[in-house]
């Protein structure tokens, strides 16, 4: 399932309206029905751990939540790029992430930055 389809079965089960639930985390309804609706992509970190503690939703359901939403916005912004500027070994990564968890995906990010850090300093001959 998608983020869209995930809050909308959270808020379900929670048993709150859009109105209800947007007045917990202090945004407006029509925001909570145009990330329902997939209007509008995942909300930033602070307005969806707002959601879920509202939603009271399980350590299970929060992980699988936060990670349809990780995966919602590196979709959005890999598709900003060209998808020929893309190389293979990006490509299959990407086909990859979606089985990760969100902690695998934040571990990946920090990898990926050390090394970036590196190859920077290595450029500057300070390695």
């Amino acid at each position: 399932m998608d983020f869209p389809d995930l809050l909308l079965l959270a808020r379900r089960r929670a048993s709150l309206r859009q109105k209800a639930l947007a007045a917990l985390c202090d945004v407006d309804p029509s925001y909570i029905a145009s990330l329902e609706s997939g209007r509008r992509g995942p909300p930033s970190d602070v307005i969806l751990k707002r959601l879920l503690d509202a939603l009271g939703v399980s350590p299970a359901e929060c992980a699988l939540i936060d990670n349809a939403a990780y995966r919602s916005r590196l979709q959005k912004h890999l598709s900003l790029a060209s998808p020929g500027k893309l190389s293979a070994d990006i490509q299959e990564l990407v086909t990859v992430l979606p089985m990760l968890t969100p902690t695998q995906i934040r571990t990946l990010n920090r990898m990926a930055k050390v090394l970036v850090a590196h190859d920077r300093m290595e450029g500057e001959g300070g390695m």
